[in-house]
């Protein structure tokens, strides 16, 4: 195998980072539900606020609410990163989880934002000369497994995901 130039590394981030929040687009899935709104965006965009709001496991105030802020803040440190600044040393990732519960406006703010935030992500990343850092490399690819993470507990938690039924011996 050669080596992986920029346009290929920046279209294959761009393919599954986009995926993570906006579902796939056409032709499969690599890994989420081939539903179209089956992505971060789609799965938020089908809770209401007071559904929103409501903890997601029992024990736990992590809330769809909670996941969406963390989620907003993740990403808005990835595009500060993407502009050669280290957000990280001082992030408050325990901070970013304080959104647990929303109104109708405060709820439709926190998608607006999220959605915001990823298409400013998917932007940056279509330049090659990002890819010129290990640390921008690294952390989309490190930022793509923990979206898809959020993205697999939300489903989980909504009862989204479905069970494979189990094979007949007949």
């Amino acid at each position: 195998m050669g080596i992986v130039n920029s346009e290929l590394l920046s279209r294959g981030v761009a393919l599954l980072l986009n995926e993570a929040f906006a579902g796939p687009s056409g032709g499969g899935s690599w890994f989420t539900d081939e539903d179209p709104d089956s992505g971060v965006l789609g799965t938020l965009e089908s809770l209401t606020a007071a559904e929103a709001s409501v903890p997601l496991t029992a024990g736990d105030a992590a809330t769809a609410a909670s996941h969406a802020s963390h989620l907003r803040y993740a990403l808005h440190l990835a595009n500060r990163a993407m502009k050669g600044e280290n957000p990280y040393r001082d992030a408050d990732w325990q901070g970013s989880w304080s959104t647990t519960t929303v109104s109708d406006t405060t709820w439709r703010e926190l998608k607006d934002a999220l959605k915001l935030e990823f298409e400013t992500l998917k932007a940056a990343i279509s330049d090659p000369a990002v890819w010129s850092s290990d640390k921008r490399v690294f952390g989309m690819m490190g930022n793509i497994a923990h979206s898809a993470w959020h993205l697999g507990a939300l489903r989980q938690a909504l009862g989204l995901v479905a069970t494979p039924a189990p094979k007949r011996e007949d």
